[in-house]
């Protein structure tokens, strides 16, 4: 497999405008479901050490919500929500039409919506690639963890670290108005698709 952080500059333009394609479709999605507007921002795009993935988003004993969910299709892998526990519960009260510091992460509701809004999320974008790569992608069913985030990644990063030394990170805002809600979006392919999604891309935008 290629070597992912040396990718050449085209490679990793074509890899930012995967990611602008996907997180459009995203917000708009997210906006519908709100009924109000939502603004996702993807302030970068890169591919992180798997050593250096919890420095990248807090440090190992950061309490996160995360969602975990599977891709299958034309292309494999997985794909990861994180979100401070304060971000998620003012999330779920945008959801859910409710003064802020209403919702509390703990309680089913919360968590059963805190799911879809990932599902929604994950899945337009995730359409939004398939249709922009002419690929297939179905993602499965979100399960919900709440803990410090070295514990809530320690089986992926297992998983991962069976085939690349090295994560595809694309990390996301989301603004509801005045009330900043952040997020990270990760997405890991294995081997075999992360070498047809460079191909493609390569195709596509005539990189070398």
């Amino acid at each position: 497999m290629k070597d992912l952080l040396n990718l050449n500059d085209m490679e990793k333009d074509a890899l930012k405008e995967l990611g602008n394609v996907g997180t459009g479709n995203a917000a708009t999605a997210l906006s519908q479901l709100l009924k109000r507007h939502i603004e996702i921002i993807i302030p970068e795009t890169k591919f992180v050490p798997i050593e250096d993935f919890t420095k990248e988003f807090g440090g190992p004993e950061k309490v996160v919500v995360s969602t975990y969910l599977e891709i299958g299709g034309d292309l494999t892998g997985e794909a990861l929500f994180l979100f401070h526990i304060s971000s998620a519960e003012k999330l779920v009260d945008v959801m859910m039409n409710q003064k802020p510091g209403t919702s509390k992460i703990m309680d089913e509701m919360a968590q059963s919506a805190f799911k879809e809004m990932s599902n929604i999320f994950t899945g337009a974008y995730l359409n939004s690639i398939a249709d922009f790569l002419k690929a297939r992608l179905l993602p499965g069913i979100p399960h919900i963890t709440i803990d410090m985030l070295q514990s809530v990644i320690d089986f992926v990063l297992a998983k991962v670290s069976n085939y690349s030394n090295e994560i595809l990170c694309i990390k996301t805002r989301i603004e509801v108005k005045d009330l900043q809600i952040e997020g990270d979006f990760v997405l890991f392919f294995d081997i075999a698709s992360m070498n047809k999604l460079l191909a493609t891309l390569k195709e596509m935008f005539g990189t070398s």
